[in-house]
């Protein structure tokens, strides 16, 4: 059974009162179910929000979204930070005549198996992606601030789901639009299960039991979206990466049976709040690292990533 999660009253303040974020989105954050999320906001005393406040949609913003730019009830809804039956109510409301629901296509073959673009694209989910199968629609998300690297993983699907655009998100980088691309699909929920794709990723994640030859590609897919590369005070490029404890040893020996010497830096407790660790390569075993994972040039990768480690490769 897993641990508890241990939520700090200081910042799950700051997140649902100052942020003004949502249970399920506080969740996702802090890799723990929403339920989780209520019942330590009732243990600290922090009064929920009411959920009796009707949320306004604007009539001219929902008919451009709706009309204009041919975006469905769940698209907007997630645009909005609403409810696809609120959507729905107040284009009853406005008038506005119902589109028959929009059928996107996807490679439906695509996770059936492991191949080189499979396993990258496994990767991107099990770093920056979320799957969803509580009682209501079954989809998968990835959402990232590189806009161009959820394109590239829609582009691998053979996708024609919109991206839209959900939030601004301050971080590293300043103040930046953050990207949701979304499939809803029990049939694609349950061909990742079957390639290792855990629901609690920070509690459960465990390596994918894949061939050797597809764990550079999904190495590479999930440091696009859980790892770094950066350049230290001493010019020395440095790679981290964090996941479960389980995962980072799993990750460590693939590397080795790669032809990666043995590293001695431990693994390190990252985001205690949640159970991860972080595992971080510097100078000489992470250029050895950046030579591995883009040993072939014409591989998928998030090209703001590549561009700081090719500098030392």
């Amino acid at each position: 059974m897993p641990a508890e999660v241990n939520i700090d009253p200081v910042e799950l303040r700051r997140l649902y009162i100052d942020e003004k974020l949502s249970t399920r989105q506080i969740g996702k954050k802090l890799g723990c179910h929403c339920d989780t999320v209520s019942k330590h906001l009732c243990k600290c005393g922090i009064p929920a929000r009411s959920s009796c406040v009707k949320l306004h949609l604007d009539e001219n913003i929902l008919r451009r979204m709706y009309i204009d730019e041919k975006m469905d009830a769940p698209e907007i809804a997630l645009s909005l930070g609403c409810s696809s039956a609120t959507v729905v109510n107040y284009l009853h409301e406005y008038k506005i005549p119902l589109r028959s629901q929009n059928v996107y296509n996807y490679d439906r073959s695509f996770f059936k198996s492991f191949t080189r673009e499979s396993s990258y694209s496994l990767g991107c989910l099990m770093s920056d992606g979320c799957v969803c199968d509580n009682g209501g629609p079954h989809y998968v998300d990835l959402t990232s601030v590189d806009r161009d690297w959820i394109e590239l993983f829609r582009s691998l699907l053979k996708s024609d789901h919109p991206i839209v655009e959900i939030s601004q998100t301050r971080g590293h980088y300043g103040s930046k639009p953050t990207y949701k691309f979304r499939i809803v699909s029990r049939e694609l929920l349950n061909d990742l299960y079957a390639l290792g794709m855990t629901r609690v990723k920070s509690q459960n994640m465990k390596f994918p039991d894949m061939s050797l030859e597809f764990v550079l590609d999904f190495m590479r897919g999930y440091h696009d979206g859980d790892g770094s590369f950066f350049v230290d005070m001493r010019k020395r490029l440095v790679s981290s990466v964090v996941g479960t404890k389980e995962f980072l040893d799993s990750w460590c020996e693939k590397l080795e049976l790669l032809g990666m010497e043995f590293d001695s830096a431990p693994i390190r407790h990252g985001n205690k709040s949640c159970g991860m660790y972080i595992k971080v390569f510097t100078g000489k075993k992470a250029i050895e690292f950046a030579r591995l994972i883009y040993s072939d040039g014409k591989v998928p990768m998030m090209s703001r990533k590549y561009e700081i480690a090719k500098k030392f490769m």
